[in-house]
């Protein structure tokens, strides 16, 4: 069971997307953590989460951007020469449950995402810009899940990355 959200940074989310999300945490993945799962590997509780769902009672849904998903599959293709993040995806869609969040990020080269973080108040800006740890991509992760934070959403990010962590905690995201 998939789920489509479109996230617009301009509006607050539309009325379903926000009776979709607001009495649950999103859980959002990065793209590390989606190729891992996808291999097998990675955190199991997000495993379960996606395709064991109906044991959470659904206090809790995995959210994948639709940028996260492509660069996955774009890097999963250059890097492992694979098509298993594409596999795990239709899997997940057919016998699982997550939301997709649609972004204006996605129609944006990988090398060029960083003019997104403009949306932010200039404070959280500066702290984003900063840090030249931080890709572009996840540079948006962050995005997401600070305006879906901002409207009403509990909202995490699943990652491994410590400059992503550190960058989260600056602007009081929860990591897992």
């Amino acid at each position: 069971m998939r789920r489509i959200v479109e996230v617009d940074f301009h509006k607050p989310l539309v009325e379903h997307a926000y009776r979709l999300l607001r009495e649950k945490e999103a859980v959002l993945l990065d793209s590390n953590t989606l190729i891992l799962l996808a291999h097998g590997s990675g955190p199991m509780w997000v495993r379960r989460l996606l395709f064991e769902w109906e044991k959470y009672g659904l206090k809790a849904i995995c959210g994948i951007c639709d940028f996260i998903a492509r660069e996955s599959v774009n890097v999963e293709k250059w890097k492992l020469n694979g098509t298993a993040v594409r596999g795990f995806l239709s899997e997940a869609a057919e016998s699982g449950a997550y939301v997709e969040l649609k972004t204006p990020v996605r129609s944006v080269d990988a090398g060029s995402r960083d003019m997104f973080v403009n949306v932010l108040p200039k404070a959280q800006r500066n702290r984003l810009v900063r840090n030249h740890r931080l890709s572009g991509t996840d540079k948006c992760l962050i995005l997401v899940a600070w305006h879906l934070r901002g409207n009403g959403v509990n909202v995490s990010i699943v990652t491994e990355d410590d400059a992503m962590k550190q960058a989260c905690e600056e602007l009081m995201i929860k990591t897992r």
